[in-house]
Protein backbone atom coordinates (compact mmCIF):
# COMPACT_ATOMS: atom_id res chain seq x y z
CA UNK A 1 0.00 0.00 0.00
CA UNK A 2 1.35 3.40 -1.02
CA UNK A 3 0.96 6.49 1.22
CA UNK A 4 -1.95 7.76 -0.92
CA UNK A 5 -3.86 4.56 -0.29
CA UNK A 6 -3.04 3.20 -3.77
CA UNK A 7 -1.78 -0.26 -4.39
CA UNK A 8 1.29 -1.04 -6.48
CA UNK A 9 0.60 -3.72 -9.08
CA UNK A 10 3.50 -5.47 -10.81
CA UNK A 11 2.68 -6.69 -14.26
CA UNK A 12 6.20 -7.63 -15.25
CA UNK A 13 9.68 -7.77 -13.79
CA UNK A 14 10.86 -4.81 -11.80
CA UNK A 15 12.98 -2.73 -14.17
CA UNK A 16 14.91 -1.26 -11.29
CA UNK A 17 16.45 -4.64 -10.61
CA UNK A 18 20.01 -4.32 -11.99
CA UNK A 19 20.23 -8.04 -12.85
CA UNK A 20 17.31 -7.82 -15.26
CA UNK A 21 18.49 -4.68 -17.05
CA UNK A 22 21.82 -6.17 -18.24
CA UNK A 23 20.52 -8.60 -20.91
CA UNK A 24 19.29 -5.78 -23.17
CA UNK A 25 22.67 -4.05 -22.80
CA UNK A 26 24.48 -7.31 -23.52
CA UNK A 27 22.35 -7.77 -26.64
CA UNK A 28 23.14 -4.23 -27.80
CA UNK A 29 26.88 -4.79 -27.20
CA UNK A 30 26.70 -8.02 -29.21
CA UNK A 31 24.91 -6.27 -32.07
CA UNK A 32 27.40 -3.38 -32.03
CA UNK A 33 30.38 -5.77 -32.09
CA UNK A 34 28.79 -7.75 -34.94
CA UNK A 35 28.20 -4.61 -37.01
CA UNK A 36 31.76 -3.37 -36.41
CA UNK A 37 33.16 -6.79 -37.29
CA UNK A 38 31.14 -6.88 -40.52
CA UNK A 39 32.23 -3.35 -41.41
CA UNK A 40 35.85 -4.45 -41.08
CA UNK A 41 35.59 -8.03 -42.37
CA UNK A 42 33.57 -7.41 -45.54
CA UNK A 43 36.00 -4.88 -47.06
CA UNK A 44 38.92 -7.11 -46.08
CA UNK A 45 37.26 -10.11 -47.74
CA UNK A 46 36.60 -8.02 -50.85
CA UNK A 47 40.28 -7.01 -50.98
CA UNK A 48 41.39 -10.63 -50.61
CA UNK A 49 39.02 -11.73 -53.40
CA UNK A 50 40.29 -8.90 -55.60
CA UNK A 51 43.90 -9.86 -54.95
CA UNK A 52 43.19 -13.52 -55.76
CA UNK A 53 41.36 -12.63 -58.96
CA UNK A 54 44.25 -10.55 -60.34
CA UNK A 55 47.23 -12.13 -62.05
CA UNK A 56 50.46 -10.66 -63.37
CA UNK A 57 50.17 -12.19 -66.88
CA UNK A 58 47.20 -12.40 -69.23
CA UNK A 59 45.72 -15.80 -70.02
CA UNK A 60 45.08 -14.60 -73.58
CA UNK A 61 48.03 -12.46 -74.63
CA UNK A 62 47.08 -11.66 -78.23
CA UNK A 63 44.85 -8.58 -78.28
CA UNK A 64 42.78 -8.87 -81.44
CA UNK A 65 42.67 -5.86 -83.71
CA UNK A 66 39.09 -5.90 -84.95
CA UNK A 67 38.33 -4.46 -88.36
CA UNK A 68 35.03 -2.67 -89.04
CA UNK A 69 33.82 -5.87 -90.76
CA UNK A 70 34.67 -7.86 -87.60
CA UNK A 71 32.74 -5.39 -85.44
CA UNK A 72 29.72 -5.63 -87.74
CA UNK A 73 29.96 -9.44 -87.65
CA UNK A 74 30.18 -9.44 -83.84
CA UNK A 75 27.18 -7.13 -83.54
CA UNK A 76 25.20 -9.38 -85.87
CA UNK A 77 26.08 -12.42 -83.72
CA UNK A 78 24.75 -10.62 -80.62
CA UNK A 79 21.71 -9.28 -82.49
CA UNK A 80 20.85 -12.72 -83.91
CA UNK A 81 21.05 -14.27 -80.42
CA UNK A 82 18.93 -11.60 -78.75
CA UNK A 83 16.51 -13.43 -76.41
CA UNK A 84 13.76 -10.94 -77.28
CA UNK A 85 13.72 -12.40 -80.79
CA UNK A 86 13.07 -15.95 -79.57
CA UNK A 87 10.19 -18.07 -80.85
CA UNK A 88 6.85 -18.67 -79.15
CA UNK A 89 8.30 -21.09 -76.58
CA UNK A 90 11.41 -18.96 -75.96
CA UNK A 91 13.79 -21.54 -77.45
CA UNK A 92 15.48 -21.67 -80.81
CA UNK A 93 18.38 -23.43 -82.46
CA UNK A 94 21.40 -21.32 -83.26
CA UNK A 95 24.51 -22.15 -85.20
CA UNK A 96 27.77 -20.28 -85.53
CA UNK A 97 31.38 -21.18 -85.97
CA UNK A 98 34.36 -20.76 -83.69
CA UNK A 99 35.62 -17.71 -85.58
CA UNK A 100 32.31 -15.85 -85.13
CA UNK A 101 32.34 -16.58 -81.41
CA UNK A 102 35.97 -15.50 -81.09
CA UNK A 103 35.25 -12.23 -82.88
CA UNK A 104 32.17 -11.64 -80.69
CA UNK A 105 34.15 -12.41 -77.51
CA UNK A 106 36.96 -10.07 -78.58
CA UNK A 107 34.39 -7.38 -79.34
CA UNK A 108 33.04 -7.84 -75.81
CA UNK A 109 36.60 -7.68 -74.41
CA UNK A 110 37.22 -4.45 -76.30
CA UNK A 111 33.86 -3.10 -75.18
CA UNK A 112 34.73 -3.72 -71.51
CA UNK A 113 38.27 -2.36 -71.72
CA UNK A 114 41.65 -3.51 -72.90
CA UNK A 115 41.32 -7.25 -73.20
CA UNK A 116 41.39 -10.32 -75.40
CA UNK A 117 39.41 -13.53 -75.68
CA UNK A 118 39.74 -16.98 -77.15
CA UNK A 119 36.96 -19.49 -77.83
CA UNK A 120 37.43 -23.18 -78.49
CA UNK A 121 34.61 -25.41 -79.69
CA UNK A 122 34.72 -29.20 -79.55
CA UNK A 123 31.86 -31.70 -79.82
CA UNK A 124 29.79 -31.35 -76.64
CA UNK A 125 31.95 -28.65 -75.03
CA UNK A 126 33.09 -25.07 -75.41
CA UNK A 127 35.89 -23.18 -73.66
CA UNK A 128 36.04 -19.42 -73.21
CA UNK A 129 39.26 -17.78 -72.06
CA UNK A 130 39.09 -14.08 -71.38
CA UNK A 131 41.75 -11.60 -70.17
CA UNK A 132 40.97 -8.04 -69.20
CA UNK A 133 43.64 -5.59 -68.09
CA UNK A 134 42.85 -3.98 -64.76
CA UNK A 135 43.34 -0.20 -64.46
CA UNK A 136 47.05 0.38 -63.85
CA UNK A 137 47.19 3.27 -61.38
CA UNK A 138 45.12 1.84 -58.52
CA UNK A 139 45.56 -1.89 -59.05
CA UNK A 140 47.28 -3.22 -62.16
CA UNK A 141 47.41 -6.79 -63.40
CA UNK A 142 44.95 -8.88 -65.37
CA UNK A 143 41.60 -10.45 -64.63
CA UNK A 144 41.72 -13.85 -66.33
CA UNK A 145 38.57 -15.87 -66.78
CA UNK A 146 38.59 -19.50 -67.89
CA UNK A 147 35.11 -20.98 -68.35
CA UNK A 148 34.06 -24.37 -69.65
CA UNK A 149 30.61 -25.10 -70.99
CA UNK A 150 29.10 -28.52 -71.60
CA UNK A 151 26.04 -29.66 -73.48
CA UNK A 152 24.17 -32.02 -71.14
CA UNK A 153 20.76 -31.15 -72.61
CA UNK A 154 19.37 -28.69 -75.13
CA UNK A 155 21.08 -25.68 -73.55
CA UNK A 156 24.80 -25.23 -72.78
CA UNK A 157 25.63 -25.42 -69.09
CA UNK A 158 28.50 -23.75 -67.25
CA UNK A 159 30.64 -26.58 -65.87
CA UNK A 160 33.91 -24.88 -64.94
CA UNK A 161 34.82 -21.36 -63.90
CA UNK A 162 38.10 -19.89 -62.77
CA UNK A 163 38.69 -16.17 -62.20
CA UNK A 164 42.37 -15.56 -61.58
CA UNK A 165 43.32 -18.19 -59.04
CA UNK A 166 39.77 -18.48 -57.68
CA UNK A 167 37.66 -21.45 -58.69
CA UNK A 168 34.14 -20.07 -58.73
CA UNK A 169 31.03 -21.82 -57.47
CA UNK A 170 28.95 -22.67 -60.52
CA UNK A 171 25.69 -22.24 -58.58
CA UNK A 172 26.45 -18.53 -58.12
CA UNK A 173 28.18 -17.99 -61.45
CA UNK A 174 25.34 -19.01 -63.78
CA UNK A 175 22.83 -16.37 -62.58
CA UNK A 176 25.60 -13.76 -62.55
CA UNK A 177 26.56 -14.67 -66.13
CA UNK A 178 22.94 -14.29 -67.24
CA UNK A 179 22.71 -10.83 -65.63
CA UNK A 180 25.96 -9.70 -67.27
CA UNK A 181 24.86 -10.89 -70.69
CA UNK A 182 21.42 -9.28 -70.32
CA UNK A 183 22.98 -5.94 -69.35
CA UNK A 184 25.46 -6.13 -72.21
CA UNK A 185 22.78 -6.89 -74.80
CA UNK A 186 20.53 -4.17 -73.34
CA UNK A 187 23.36 -1.59 -73.50
CA UNK A 188 24.21 -2.66 -77.05
CA UNK A 189 20.54 -2.47 -78.13
CA UNK A 190 20.24 1.04 -76.67
CA UNK A 191 22.95 2.32 -79.06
Amino acid sequence: VLPDGLYRVFVGPDVTDSNLSTPPMACMRFLLRTVVLLLVALPMAALVLLALSLQSRPLVADVAQLTPDDVARAKSVFRDQDPRRAGANGLRTISFDEDDLTVAANYLAGHLGRGAARVSLKPGEATLQFSLQAPSPPIGGYVNIDAGFGEPAALPKLERLRVGSLHGPIVLAEPLLRVILQRFTAADAAR
